[in-house]
């Protein structure tokens, strides 16, 4: 776009003279005619004089670039104004040449041109990758909400459920005992297994929607997180534990451990269920040995739970923290397999996680971390 003829044919000698490129020129004098054009042909690239009758200055730029938004600006103009050219670029222009300068050097206006084409392509590209990645981060997002939204109505409708169901299950529990204190005298040995089956049975059912309405409430506990003692913490859980302990004659070493901040209900959770665990698959006449340690790593304190009991194999490590995920049958070693879920469930509640080391038949330890705060600290 050049309202000079001389220079409009001068700038098309200069490309022509170059070997390498063809080139296909189409020469306005007037904007407003370049702009019929452009809403009809496709360009490679515009070069465009800052002076034309019907434009002057910058105010061509935003004009074109409504019209042809893919098509590179070259701005030529015989002004050299280094604050002119660092506007026409910052309003969009690929490049500023002078055109006294190109008149002595052809291989400027090629570059210039090839670069802008080139630059312009990768605006392109960039822009059309760019809207891609905010589509997909907008569906991931919709997707993320969306199962949000799926996993609380799923622990809206376990916590419901499962306690509409102890009702029943209480009732059963209650007609089984009376049918067994007022007709137990008439049964056989075969009708009273029956009937203590059932007991059993009712019982296990309770246990399991209890341990389903403690996984649930998991999220369902404020997460208002004060300082927690572990060492408060554990000595409390094994006061609890003490019967089982002494039963067992378990040693449990406690090393000094740090204060955390979360919810101290949900960190005695972990403990207990890391404890009642160790103590419950030991090896048989080999009394348990408990150790409780944490270490500092990073910003994370990692505690640990080792015990010298029957261990795990490795094609296991994954599974065991799937809710009702069991190894062993309901004879062998009672329980619901809720525990370790719940503990993996608080932990990554906090921004930490929970894994093991085992040696099948030698013992395992399980580990757990939880972001240090800066309020916490080391209470050795």
């Amino acid at each position: 776009m050049e309202d000079n003829l001389a220079e409009a044919e001068l700038l098309g000698d200069l490309l022509a003279d170059i070997e390498m490129v063809q080139c296909d020129i189409v020469h306005f004098a007037h904007l407003e005619k370049a702009i019929a054009c452009l809403e009809d042909q496709t360009f490679d690239v515009i070069l465009l004089d800052l002076s034309l009758p019907d434009s002057q200055g910058l105010s061509s730029l935003p004009m074109l670039m409504g019209i042809a938004p893919d098509v590179p600006i070259v701005v030529l103009t015989n002004t050299n104004d280094a604050e002119l050219a660092l506007e026409a670029v910052h309003q969009g222009a690929q490049d500023y040449l002078i055109k006294k300068n190109i008149a002595f050097d052809q291989e400027t206006l090629l570059r210039s041109i090839l670069y802008a084409i080139e630059r312009k392509r990768n605006q392109q590209a960039l822009k059309l990758a760019n809207e891609r990645l905010r589509q997909e981060m907008k569906a991931r997002e919709a997707m993320q909400l969306k199962l949000e939204q799926s996993n609380q109505e799923l622990e809206q409708f376990a916590y419901i459920a499962s306690h509409d169901l102890k009702q029943p299950l209480a009732s059963i529990y209650s007609w089984s005992q009376l049918l067994q204190v007022r007709y137990g005298n008439c049964l056989d040995e075969k009708g009273s297994s029956y009937l203590n089956a059932i007991q059993d049975s009712v019982r296990q059912m309770t246990q399991l929607i209890e341990d389903l309405l403690t996984y649930s409430r998991v999220d369902r506990v404020e997460n208002t997180a004060v300082d927690v003692d572990c060492n408060l913490i554990v000595h409390q859980v094994c006061n609890r534990l003490s019967s089982a302990i002494a039963q067992q004659s378990a040693k449990l070493t406690i090393d000094s451990l740090p204060t955390i901040q979360g919810n101290p209900l949900q960190i005695s959770q972990i403990f207990q269920n890391l404890i009642e665990n160790a103590l419950k698959y030991c090896r048989e006449e080999v009394p348990p040995q408990i150790r409780i340690s944490a270490v500092q790593n990073d910003n994370h304190w990692v505690f640990s739970c080792h015990d010298n009991g029957i261990g795990i194999e490795a094609d296991y490590f994954e599974q065991i923290f799937y809710a009702f995920k069991r190894l062993h049958s309901q004879s062998q070693y009672s329980g619901t397999g809720i525990g370790l879920a719940v503990c993996k469930k608080i932990v990554r509640r906090y921004g930490g996680e929970i894994w093991l080391t085992s040696t099948f038949g030698e013992g395992s330890t399980f580990y757990f971390s939880f972001p240090m705060q800066s309020s916490s600290k080391d209470n050795a």
